[in-house]
């Protein structure tokens, strides 16, 4: 029997999910809609119509049909306040079998680039490249790390506010 789970995850900023999932699917060539909402929707499940679930930003399923099968459940992030958090909610078995499983293996492959891509998205929004340096490496468990350094904008002038350039 089919049924949304919710997996919890520490995707933490609206505005980081949505950019990082649009990048992300957009990375793969995937280019289908992502609809967002003030306040939770309902995801729909043509295995079993009285199983629901909601969620605020979500994939449907008539864009993630394959060309052998037909998705029949939503994707969907949901906010979880408890955990101030959003949780995907998904339908694990029709994943595997749908566009984004046919793609990303598993839904705990996706997961984890959904996560990195709102975490890169996150840095941008709140550390933008034009004033931050980012450097990347991969530590011995295999997780990434990310280290900002601040640009340094210099302006010189003389006392008289005239730049240097003209200064005598």
């Amino acid at each position: 029997m089919s049924h949304f789970s919710s997996i919890k995850t520490t995707l933490i900023n609206k505005q980081a999910l949505v950019e990082g999932l649009k990048s992300l699917l957009a990375s793969h060539q995937i280019d289908i809609p992502v609809e967002i909402y003030e306040s939770p929707m309902q995801l729909f499940n043509d295995y079993d119509r009285l199983n629901t679930d909601e969620a605020e930003i979500i994939i449907r399923r008539t864009y993630l049909k394959t060309r052998n099968r037909d998705a029949l459940v939503d994707v969907g992030f949901a906010k979880n306040p408890t955990l101030n958090a959003y949780e995907i909610k998904v339908d694990a078995w029709d994943f595997n079998q749908n566009l984004l499983g046919s793609v990303f293996g598993n839904v705990r492959n996706f997961q984890e680039s959904v996560q990195l891509a709102h975490n890169q998205a996150y840095i941008n929004i709140h550390y933008p490249p034009e004033i931050w340096d980012y450097q990347q490496s991969t530590l011995d468990d295999g997780s990434l790390q990310t280290t900002l350094t601040k640009k340094v904008s210099l302006t010189v002038s003389n006392s008289n506010g005239n730049d240097w350039n003209n200064w005598q």
